[in-house]
Protein backbone atom coordinates (compact mmCIF):
# COMPACT_ATOMS: atom_id res chain seq x y z
CA UNK A 1 0.00 0.00 0.00
CA UNK A 2 3.03 2.26 0.29
CA UNK A 3 3.64 4.65 -2.57
CA UNK A 4 6.71 4.25 -4.70
CA UNK A 5 9.37 6.92 -4.56
CA UNK A 6 10.12 6.86 -0.82
CA UNK A 7 6.89 8.51 0.32
CA UNK A 8 5.76 7.85 3.88
CA UNK A 9 3.48 4.77 3.90
CA UNK A 10 -0.01 4.95 5.35
CA UNK A 11 0.31 3.34 8.82
CA UNK A 12 -3.23 1.93 8.82
CA UNK A 13 -2.83 0.52 5.33
CA UNK A 14 0.52 -0.94 6.29
CA UNK A 15 -0.97 -2.60 9.40
CA UNK A 16 -3.85 -4.04 7.36
CA UNK A 17 -1.41 -5.33 4.76
CA UNK A 18 0.77 -6.97 7.42
CA UNK A 19 -2.25 -8.59 9.07
CA UNK A 20 -3.65 -9.85 5.78
CA UNK A 21 -0.24 -11.23 4.79
CA UNK A 22 0.02 -13.03 8.13
CA UNK A 23 -3.49 -14.51 8.03
CA UNK A 24 -4.03 -14.99 4.30
CA UNK A 25 -0.63 -14.71 2.60
CA UNK A 26 -1.94 -15.10 -0.94
CA UNK A 27 -5.15 -13.04 -0.65
CA UNK A 28 -5.50 -9.46 -1.82
CA UNK A 29 -7.22 -6.81 0.29
CA UNK A 30 -10.21 -6.95 -2.07
CA UNK A 31 -10.52 -10.69 -1.56
CA UNK A 32 -10.37 -10.25 2.21
CA UNK A 33 -13.06 -7.57 2.15
CA UNK A 34 -15.23 -9.74 -0.09
CA UNK A 35 -14.78 -12.66 2.32
CA UNK A 36 -15.80 -10.48 5.28
CA UNK A 37 -18.85 -9.29 3.34
CA UNK A 38 -19.90 -12.86 2.59
CA UNK A 39 -19.41 -13.90 6.23
CA UNK A 40 -21.55 -10.95 7.32
CA UNK A 41 -24.31 -11.93 4.90
CA UNK A 42 -24.24 -15.54 6.12
CA UNK A 43 -24.46 -14.32 9.72
CA UNK A 44 -27.48 -12.20 8.81
CA UNK A 45 -29.15 -15.05 6.94
CA UNK A 46 -28.77 -17.25 9.99
CA UNK A 47 -29.33 -14.68 12.73
CA UNK A 48 -32.35 -12.75 11.47
CA UNK A 49 -34.78 -15.71 11.35
CA UNK A 50 -33.63 -16.82 14.81
CA UNK A 51 -34.15 -13.32 16.21
CA UNK A 52 -37.60 -13.09 14.60
CA UNK A 53 -38.63 -16.43 16.05
CA UNK A 54 -37.45 -15.43 19.52
CA UNK A 55 -39.39 -12.17 19.28
CA UNK A 56 -42.55 -14.00 18.21
CA UNK A 57 -42.16 -16.47 21.08
CA UNK A 58 -41.70 -13.62 23.56
CA UNK A 59 -44.77 -11.83 22.20
CA UNK A 60 -46.80 -15.03 22.48
CA UNK A 61 -45.63 -15.61 26.05
CA UNK A 62 -46.56 -12.03 26.92
CA UNK A 63 -50.06 -12.48 25.46
CA UNK A 64 -50.52 -15.72 27.41
CA UNK A 65 -49.40 -14.03 30.64
CA UNK A 66 -51.78 -11.11 29.99
CA UNK A 67 -54.63 -13.53 29.31
CA UNK A 68 -53.95 -15.66 32.39
CA UNK A 69 -53.44 -12.68 34.69
CA UNK A 70 -56.20 -12.56 37.32
CA UNK A 71 -58.37 -9.46 37.19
Amino acid sequence: MASAGGATPNPIGHAVEQLSNAVFPQASLGQLLFTLLLLGLVALLIGVPIARQRRHVQQFQKRVQERDKPD
